[in-house]
């Protein structure tokens, strides 16, 4: 059966879907079969970020209104990785009953299924959290995000989400020196939620969210997005020391 991971953030800008994307990557690279679910209805930018717009037919949405079969709704991007695409507007039929069960059609097809929630404590919000096993909310070093951050957290602990852990995405070594971003403690006693994982700002991201161009597996994005996975997945290791994180 899947895992259901929500990948959520208070407000835009974070880089969430980047990461979710990335994440994807790293759990088809340890031979686990993902589904990347884009609940963002309207705003959908998983398909362009994976290159592969032109092939998406259908989404969920479909599927809860009857116009295809569960099968018809999913476009493989690998044989390990494939997508749900959302909607392309929202409708009053997207219940968190009826998400729930596009979700269990889905489940033993696959060992992870992540869904990408729009920015913001919305409907979308709710519809991907209420459906979560766990939540990854992911962050930036700024006041600005880290107060979203915290109001987002907020929501997933009245929700009662069983795991909830907190991703500094976007880390600027430079800046944080400079006193630009918050540092570490700031974040987290801000945030009010643990720490899973750092990842330091990657040039590369960009190509990612612009061309649907792969982030490399040298990067230091895939690497630190790696290392949280193998957290997530049970192994022991500590969070890599800030000045690891900015060794060039």
């Amino acid at each position: 059966m899947a895992k259901k991971i929500a990948v959520v953030s208070g407000k835009g800008g974070t880089g969430k879907s980047t990461l979710c994307t990335v994440l994807a990557g790293v759990m088809t690279g340890m031979g686990k079969k993902v589904l990347l679910l884009d609940c963002d209805s309207g705003l959908g930018s998983l398909d362009i970020m994976l290159g592969v717009q032109e092939k998406v037919l259908y989404n969920w949405g479909d599927v809860i209104c009857g116009a295809c079969r569960c099968e018809d709704a999913v476009t493989e991007i690998t044989p390990f990785c494939s997508l749900l695409a959302a909607p392309l507007s929202w409708d009053d039929r997207f219940t968190p009953e009826a998400f729930r069960e596009v979700l269990l059609s889905y489940e033993d097809s696959f060992d992870y299924i992540l869904i990408d929630a729009p920015a913001g404590t919305g409907r979308g919000f709710r519809l991907a959290a209420a459906n979560a096993d766990m939540a990854l909310l992911v962050a930036a070093a700024e006041t600005v995000s880290i107060r979203s951050c915290h109001a987002a957290a907020d929501r997933l602990f009245e929700m009662e989400i069983p795991e909830i852990y907190l991703i500094l995405n976007k880390f600027d070594c430079w800046e944080t020196k400079h006193g630009a971003n918050l540092d570490i403690d700031a974040v987290i006693d801000g945030a009010g939620v643990q720490l899973r994982g750092i990842v330091p700002f990657s040039a590369d991201a960009s190509q990612l969210s612009m061309y649907g161009r792969a982030i490399p597996k040298r990067s230091k994005m895939f690497a630190a997005v790696e290392r949280i996975m193998k957290r997530l997945e049970g192994e022991d290791l500590p969070l890599k020391i800030l000045s690891k994180i900015c060794k060039t």
